[in-house]
């Protein structure tokens, strides 16, 4: 599933959704009062569907929320750097080689 969903995150229109998201982000994070259900639902939510993903399919229970925390930042990490780079060769190995594609291969999600 994380493969299926970097593959159209990485794309034209994912990267443009992306950096709405991203410039939102910001502003979020400069007025967090403000914006407090956003800043809590960006991760929470995103936190909760990887952790239920790896859960369902066999993650130890006690471990899926860090899991979903590390992969969510390492996900987060290779947008940003894709985005500022436009280096999509370089992110999408980085995707593959490590962190990603290893803790989903070790989740099945």
């Amino acid at each position: 599933m994380i493969e299926r969903l970097w593959e159209r995150w990485t794309n034209e229109e994912g990267l443009r959704y992306f950096r709405l998201l991203f410039e939102i982000y910001g502003q979020a994070l400069r007025e967090p009062d403000r914006f407090r259900r956003l800043l809590d639902g960006v991760v929470r939510d995103w936190i909760g569907l990887i952790g239920r993903l790896a859960a369902d399919a066999g993650g130890p229970p006690d471990r899926t929320a860090a899991f979903a925390t590390l992969l969510l930042a390492q996900l987060r990490g290779l947008q940003l750097d894709l985005l500022a780079t436009g280096d999509n060769a370089r992110v999408g190995q980085a995707h593959s080689i490590h962190g990603c594609q290893s803790a989903s291969q070790y989740y099945g999600v």
